[in-house]
């Protein structure tokens, strides 16, 4: 109760002060008795299926500009459930997935296309993959969508929408935006050549210096669309953007680095080996041990949508997309995805339907020289190629029926679908394998939903969601039975089945709009990674059961000139072994780890978003947010509990942004603000468990001010 009642007396204190900013949608004021919309009407008629019986956060643009943020992964963390980083570099965790698993449970979207990676080691990536000035909105769907979007949704689905979605805006646009060490630049240009034809392209530019000494990242982003309207209600539309980032940042760095050295600290020399020449010499390079942001990312789409007689819509999309991240050393992902989806919606009377059928190829390919010792000539080198490439097929259909009577809404879904992995490995010291897997997965969902009054609904779903293996979980290494040599095999591991369950209630209480839901999932069959025959072999395996729950509560308020809202998440589980884990550890008793009390990996219990906007006139428009994020474990063994903090650096922290932004005329308006007022110094852990963790430091106070121009 001291923990709460502390946040609140600074909820407030700060509150009469007039600094809070909210990111949920900017609607106009609600009136007396009536419910506020749960969420802003979406451009995508498979997320409207969930409405009734979901609450999908949205990012609006206005709530980005207001809250000046600067990347999409800025954005996520502000929201409540929602952790960016905890568990990996640039990796989002959703209603407390963890460490490990919180990749593989989320599917990110770019307009609806998946951009979801395959394989996140030995190179990590992130998702800010669009600059936060080119975005409409996101979209966020915490703890399901499997019907609609496939494996790996147990966590949730961010869908981030561009202004290339729709091109129905005929605007030029201008921006800019300064911090001390850092701009962000766009710029827009559209125009219209006829009634039916609309064309917009643009560019955006960005720098910005990071926490330590010499590290930084930047970028640019280029964007095209045309729109073809040959009819009332039909749209075709063209999409394309080229994204390049780059960037110098540290990755791992143990306490007693920062401790020492503090943001002055410089990662020393080492020799990095970038050939060897024609006498088995090795050709080094020496650098500071600095790890890179790079990334270029290619994308092309269409979307044809038309209505079918009076009651059906169609919609066709066409996407392909290319690029390519590295993030250390000389090595480099390359990825490929393509597709198309087909959808299918009738509105009629008190029946919604939808029909859905899609194909996805996504391909993943990273190639890098090793040097082994040349065994023939001692002290002399070879070069060894080695390359890793991964490929997932899937075909699926899907069907969603909502039925509103009365009061009340029943959603019926299922979606079926096939799926092709395929891999092609060849690893250090003649370590290869090549082989394929295709595997058959039910998503299903039922939902009821009961309005029982103008301002207050309840709902209450179950959702049957499946993950399957990413691209390391896909195959193990194992000796073969003859040569004893080892070589990569297809896993056994079974696809992981979860049992989501979820009730939800929306009200308005006094002057406050509620939205409260508890979640709990569970699977029986969580894949691991383990290691046997003393060590030479790396399986995976389905031994562990995993209980996730927690409570999601939010309250907004409209009192004149002010705005505010309270959100609150609570997350707790806890993971065991199942029955074939018990029997794995009779064969390999040193594999146990105490998971029963370790509870969950890098996912803090608590975490509380207060945010207000106070409006003085129709102009102005001063923000403000606190953050409040709990303190959470860094090991699975419970005997690593006492040195698992690394010397208490690594804490709950709270932090305190605030903005004010005004419309000086309507087609101008200047912005500007303070990240992390009070400037507090806060850790979290990056890489490893225990006393070989390192950290990073949190996001230090910064000041910006910036201008957006529309004509």
């Amino acid at each position: 109760m001291s923990l709460i009642g502390g946040i609140m007396n600074k909820y407030i204190a700060l509150t009469l002060v007039a600094l809070f900013s909210s990111t949920v949608s900017s609607e106009a004021a609600v009136p007396t008795g009536i419910l506020a919309p749960s969420y802003v009407h979406p451009d995508y008629i498979a997320m409207e299926q969930l409405r009734p019986t979901k609450d999908i956060i949205v990012i609006t643009k206005k709530d980005i500009q207001e809250n000046g943020y600067t990347s999409i992964s800025e954005a996520l963390t502000r929201q409540t459930g929602i952790n960016v980083g905890l568990t990996g570099e640039g990796s989002i965790d959703i209603r407390g997935q963890g460490d490990q698993y919180a990749d593989s449970n989320i599917q990110v979207l770019v307009d609806g296309v998946p951009i979801t990676t395959l394989v996140n080691h030995p190179i990590h990536t992130n998702y800010d993959v669009v600059p936060i000035e080119n975005i409409e909105k996101i979209e966020i769907i915490p703890g399901g969508g499997s019907v609609l979007y496939g494996s790996g949704t147990v966590g949730g689905v961010i869908n981030i929408t561009t202004n290339l979605r729709s091109v129905q805006r005929d605007q030029t646009t201008i921006g800019m935006r300064y911090q001390p060490g850092g701009y962000r630049m766009t710029g827009s240009i559209a125009t219209r050549p006829n009634a039916r034809i609309r064309i917009t392209g643009g560019y955006t530019k960005y720098r910005e210096n990071l926490y330590f000494q010499d590290t930084w990242q930047g970028g640019n982003y280029y964007f095209t669309a045309v729109r073809y309207e040959p009819r009332s209600g039909t749209a075709l539309t063209f999409r394309a953007s080229h994204l390049d980032n780059q960037g110098q940042y540290i990755q791992l760095l143990q306490t007693r680095k920062i401790q020492q050295f503090g943001k002055d600290y410089k990662p020393g020399y080492r020799d990095l080996t970038v050939g060897v020449d024609k006498d088995g010499n090795k050709i080094v390079r020496k650098i500071r041990d600095y790890s890179i942001k790079d990334r270029v990312l290619n994308t092309y789409h269409m979307t044809y949508m038309a209505p079918l007689g009076k009651f059906w819509n169609m919609e066709i999309e066409g996407f392909t997309q290319n690029g390519n991240y590295a993030n250390f050393e000389l090595k480099k992902m390359e990825h490929h995805t393509q597709g198309g989806m087909l959808k299918l919606s009738r509105n009629a009377g008190n029946h919604k339907w939808l029909f859905g059928m899609e194909g996805t190829t996504q391909q993943a390919k990273l190639e890098y020289n090793d040097y082994p010792a040349d065994n023939e000539r001692p002290g002399k080198y070879l070069v060894e190629p080695l390359s890793f490439f991964y490929k997932k097929r899937l075909c699926s259909v899907f069907l969603m029926h909502t039925l509103q009577h009365h009061k009340w809404i029943l959603t019926q879904g299922i979606r079926r679908e096939v799926l092709h992995w395929d891999y092609d490995k060849k690893g250090a010291k003649g370590l290869a394998g090549k082989d394929s897997s295709k595997r058959y997965n039910t998503a299903a969902e039922l939902s009821l939903a009961y309005q029982y009054t103008d301002t207050g609904s309840v709902f209450a779903r179950y959702e049957r969601a499946y993950t399957v293996p990413n691209g390391i979980q896909i195959s193990d290494k194992v000796l073969d039975q003859n040569t004893y040599e080892p070589l990569y095999v297809t896993s056994s591991a079974q696809d992981e089945i979860y049992d989501s369950y979820e009730l939800g209630w929306r009200a308005k209480l006094g002057a406050s709009t509620m939205k409260a839901s508890i979640f709990y999932n569970k699977t029986d069959n969580q894949l691991c990674r383990v290691d046997t025959f003393f060590g030479m072999q790396t399986e995976t395996k389905n031994l562990l059961q995993t209980r996730r729950r927690g409570i999601e509560l939010s309250l907004q308020q409209q009192m004149g000139k002010w705005k505010f809202f309270e959100g609150y998440t609570y997350v707790n589980g806890s993971t065991n072994y199942n029955e074939a884990g018990r029997k794995f550890l009779q064969a390999e008793p040193d594999s146990e780890i105490n998971y029963a009390k370790s509870g969950l990996k890098k996912v803090p219990a608590h975490k509380v978003v207060l945010r207000s906007t106070y409006m003085p006139n129709r102009r102005m428009k001063i923000n403000a947010m606190y953050r409040y994020v709990g303190a959470y474990k860094n090991y699975l063994n419970e005997s690593k509990k006492g040195d698992a903090r690394e010397g208490d650096l690594v804490h709950s922290y709270g932090v305190l942004d605030v903005s004010m932004s005004y419309q000086v005329q309507p087609t101008w308006a200047i912005y500007g603000g303070i990240t992390n007022v009070f400037n507090k110094e806060y850790y979290e852990f990056k890489e490893g468990e225990g006393p070989y963790s390192t950290i990073t430091h949190g996001a230090n106070r910064t000041y910006y001010i910036g201008v957006n121009y529309t004509l």
